[in-house]
């Protein structure tokens, strides 16, 4: 059995409208090294939040546009108010409008990332790789805390590399205390 931490126990969700996407995404997901009974794919937001009700996922990767005049966003605000993302689910946005406005529509529920459409192997592996290391950074910032208190967080946190990875750290670690 694979390690806790690797990406092989990790469940995936893609939600796209098109179907072509979610076929070349699978392909790409499964290279980056996802085992297929944890990649979930579905076109609509009703759907998406079905699955959400019955499995915890640790990526969901959404677009804003999916269709029959549903959004993205109105997905991620429905997993918002119904409590369905855990604070460790890791949400990218894949858009082909990165625009300010849109940007700040998703802004307020805490996307993980955005990618520019059309989707790219070595964007989402990046991205996905990424953000999964800013987990584990903030899971030892946290098991550092429990440790060794505050000195130990903060030991913790100045391994960080960048201040951007130290503010996550440290929004994560509002979550747990």
């Amino acid at each position: 059995k694979a390690p806790m931490n690797t990406i092989q126990n990790k469940k995936i969700l893609v939600v796209d409208d098109c179907e072509l996407i979610r076929n070349t995404s699978r392909i790409m997901i499964l290279k980056i090294g996802f085992l297929a009974e944890n990649i979930f794919m579905c076109s609509s937001a009703t759907r998406a939040l079905s699955l959400c009700k019955t499995h915890i996922f640790d990526v969901i990767i959404i677009v804003q546009n999916l269709g029959n005049g549903a959004s993205g966003l109105e997905f991620l605000q429905a997993l918002h108010l119904q409590e369905l993302r855990s604070h460790n689910t890791i949400v990218i946005v894949a858009t082909a409008d990165n625009s300010v406005n849109v940007v700040q529509g998703f802004s307020s529920y805490n996307p993980n990332a955005y990618i520019i459409k059309p989707l790219r192997m070595d964007t989402l592996s990046t991205s996905i790789q990424s953000n999964l290391n800013l987990q584990k950074l903030s899971k030892n910032a946290i098991h550092a805390y429990q440790q060794a208190g505050l000195n130990g967080f903060m030991t913790a946190l100045k391994s960080t590399s960048s201040s951007k990875k130290a503010i996550h750290v440290i929004e994560q670690f509002s979550h747990f205390s």
